[in-house]
């Protein structure tokens, strides 16, 4: 009887944190316990609650002006070459390279708004529908080889067709990333294969680093003095992978290059 009286506080004070909900507005806990111990808990832990509110708000407040400062510079950027390309003043030369600038401020513009909805977490912001794996693989490939130096050697082999219920802009910036990669740090070919439950991308380079691998498999984040900063584009890889529940593993890594496989759960 009186370790159920003792307990019974203890209970019931932690039942109270259990109901509080995950949100941008959370309940403050009742501080109504005749014990000093509990009553300075529960104050306590509504003092950690205001200071999590504000550090979301903050948190908020920098994507909304990153979303701004970000984005605008772009669209001036894209306006300006709409503007070029309608005096039709250029050479066939110069028409060449305005159609590269072009790409890349699409990709840039696409990039941003994808990193800023994975910073955001907002499920209602994805777009999903159901895609064909390879035509976005194939038309990544294609314009890494029109603007990346060596991305010649990387060949498309699709044994069969994945269909997927997810967002297609994400899927190619994935793909983007993680072929981009391999071509950046390897020197020979690179093969991406397409099947109906995975896609594949092998290189033949010197394999991962230790702190690679662990931050393509999420035991690693990135820290606050920023020496893992140099890992950010992995890091950025896994948020995608885990925005579209695909599964990432990394099946070879060693001196005989990497394999990494994305499989849509």
């Amino acid at each position: 009887f009186s370790s159920r009286r003792i307990v019974r506080p203890l209970k019931r004070l932690s039942e109270r944190i259990s109901r509080i909900p995950v949100g941008p507005n959370m309940p403050r806990m009742e501080s109504d316990y005749s014990d000093s111990e509990l009553h300075s808990i529960a104050l306590t832990f509504n003092r950690f609650l205001d200071e999590l509110e504000s550090y979301v708000r903050r948190e908020q407040s920098l994507l909304n002006l990153a979303s701004h400062e970000l984005r605008t510079p772009i669209a001036v950027m894209s306006g300006a070459l709409e503007i070029i390309e309608s005096r039709d003043q250029l050479s066939e030369k110069d028409r060449a390279t305005l159609l590269r600038v072009r790409r890349s401020c699409d990709e840039m513009r696409d990039n941003v708004n994808i990193l800023l909805k994975l910073a955001r977490r907002k499920s209602e912001d994805r777009v999903h529908e159901i895609i064909e794996v390879s035509p976005i693989a194939r038309q990544v490939i294609s314009d890494l080889k029109f603007s990346l130096k060596d991305a010649d050697r990387v060949n498309l082999n699709v044994v069969s067709e994945l269909r997927v219920n997810a967002d297609p802009a994400i899927v190619g910036m994935l793909l983007r990333n993680i072929i981009q990669n391999a071509v950046q740090h390897t020197k020979r070919d690179i093969q991406v294969a397409v099947s109906e439950r995975f896609v594949e991308i092998e290189d033949r380079g010197t394999g991962l680093s230790a702190d690679q691998q662990a931050i393509l498999m999420r035991q690693k984040s990135l820290s606050n003095d920023g020496s893992a900063l140099s890992g950010l584009g992995l890091y950025i890889v896994t948020l995608m992978a885990e925005r579209l529940d695909w599964l990432l593993e990394i099946t070879q890594t060693n001196e005989n290059g990497t394999k990494i496989r994305l499989s849509p759960r």
